[in-house]
């Protein structure tokens, strides 16, 4: 079985890297920073030269092949949460290495991976040059696999709307069957209403919605990209920084609009508002799934 996780919207984690670095506000009072010392605090790391030990810290980004085969040995079919310790496109993490969680992705195509990084620039150069390559070693297999993984779905953690605007803009350019914004911890006001809709096509520039088939209402082509699931939470733990209810309801209200599910995942640190859903305003009781064809 999978690790077992109280994240609502997925069913297991699976860590084949752990430890990471702050790149932005979101960073602060990071979850996996926070459990690291109960999780790893016994963890040494070889100093340079393979003589010295010394005790591990949260930004020492270790890549473990231990646990490459793990969702493979998983039969049970579930969401499984890529790297829920670190970024599996952090600076620290060979591109070989991402490489081969690709590949191990492609292998368990009963499960749905869910990858989260703070570091599309990253994300989206890999993809330029390795998914080019992982690509042809699926087509060339004796049971060829569809490019980009079906069963793979790319996701960016935004706070406000800086990260928002940097952000996403990046995650629509990298090939994925299924795209999603995590807007957690939610700072402040995030307008989402441009990035959540469609956008225009590639082939005439046009074509700010879809027909029934999905296609560009202008000319028809089908390769419209756009982003297919929205989660949104506050922050929690110690110390936590407020999130305003209507910020949320804001999201909730723009990803109504552009036909995107959402997912309220917690109110965070909000006075007297982080318990039971059914405290909330019955605006913000959504928990929507994204549509997903295998």
């Amino acid at each position: 079985m999978g690790d077992k996780t109280g994240i609502q919207w997925t069913d297991a984690t699976w860590n084949p890297v752990t430890g990471c670095s702050k790149v932005s506000a979101g960073c602060k009072h990071c979850y996996a920073e926070r459990v690291f010392p109960r999780v790893y605090g016994r963890d040494t790391i070889v100093k340079e030269g393979g003589k010295l030990r010394a005790p591990r810290r949260f930004t020492d980004v270790v890549c473990h092949e231990d646990r490459l085969g793990q969702p493979i040995r998983w039969r049970k079919p579930r969401r499984v949460f890529v790297n829920s310790m670190s970024d599996l496109f952090h600076e620290d993490v060979p591109d070989s290495f991402i490489l081969q969680v690709f590949s191990v992705m492609a292998g368990a195509s009963h499960h749905q991976f869910q990858v989260l990084t703070k570091r599309p620039e990253r994300a989206l150069a890999w993809f330029e040059r390795l998914g080019q390559a992982l690509q042809e070693t699926l087509e060339t297999e004796v049971a060829p696999k569809r490019w980009p993984l079906p069963n793979v779905w790319m996701g960016v953690s935004v706070e406000d709307q800086a990260t928002a605007d940097e952000r996403i803009p990046l995650l629509l350019e990298i090939p994925s069957a299924l795209r999603f914004i995590s807007a957690e911890p939610l700072l402040g006001e995030v307008d989402l209403r441009m990035l959540t809709q469609n956008s225009n096509c590639p082939e005439c520039g046009f074509g700010v919605s879809v027909d029934e088939d999905g296609c560009c209402s202008s000319c028809g082509h089908d390769s419209m990209v756009y982003i297919d699931w929205v989660i949104v939470g506050g922050e929690s733990g110690p110390k936590a920084r407020p999130m305003d209810p209507e910020w949320a309801g804001a999201i909730v209200d723009q990803c109504k609009e552009a036909g995107v599910p959402v997912f309220v995942k917690q109110l965070g640190g909000w006075p007297d508002k982080r318990g039971n859903p059914e405290d909330w305003a019955l605006d913000l009781r959504v928990r929507e799934w994204p549509i997903y064809e295998k």
